[in-house]
């Protein structure tokens, strides 16, 4: 697995939640499948810290939307690294 399949079972998730018709124990089995993955990468981690920092002070909230707004639309590995510099610089 890399970060990239994060993007791909993000969008299953979605679609097998839009679409339903799948049994109850397959769409639970993958929302835990999507949890475990996330941990594995670590990818909540930081999203829940700027979500803290953003609810401790929140003149920081744009900084932390911009990145999470970034992260959330797996965009250019480079954006998401300024964004974050960002957010370290003003906190």
């Amino acid at each position: 697995a890399d970060p990239g399949d994060l993007v791909k079972l993000d969008k299953l998730v979605e679609r097998i939640d839009r679409e339903g018709g799948y049994s109850e124990g397959f769409v639970k089995e993958m929302h835990i499948f999507q949890v475990e993955l996330k941990d594995f990468f670590n990818a909540t981690g930081l999203d829940d810290s700027a979500k803290q920092i953003a609810k401790e002070d929140p003149s920081l909230g744009g900084t932390v939307d911009t990145l999470l707004r970034l992260k959330a639309g797996a965009s250019d590995p480079f954006e998401q690294l300024v964004a974050l510099t960002e957010l370290r610089r003003r906190v």
